[in-house]
């Protein structure tokens, strides 16, 4: 399903960057939303600002499969390094 929706705009696998400079790279989709709040999106249309991007709705067997392969991808966060003062 992504590859069908959402490849020609995202970066769909755990690494590359996305076709549209815009639209953020799948792996990194839980920086920015809960992932939970993405599948009410997705059950009610989602809309984004990046863009060109037609309003999706989906089932909800194919939002809970969207939903488990974005948590497999997510890259981990970055954590600021500790600067040790002497």
């Amino acid at each position: 399903m992504a590859e069908t929706h959402c490849a020609s705009c995202h970066a769909i696998g755990k690494k590359g960057q996305s076709p549209n400079p815009k639209a953020p790279r799948f792996a990194t989709l839980a920086q920015l939303y809960p992932l939970d709040n993405l599948a009410e999106a997705f059950s009610e249309g989602i809309l984004v600002g990046h863009g060109p991007m037609p309003e999706f709705q989906f089932e909800p067997d194919q939002i809970d499969g969207l939903i488990a392969y974005l948590r497999s991808i997510q890259s981990p966060r970055k954590r600021a390094k500790k600067r040790v003062v002497n």
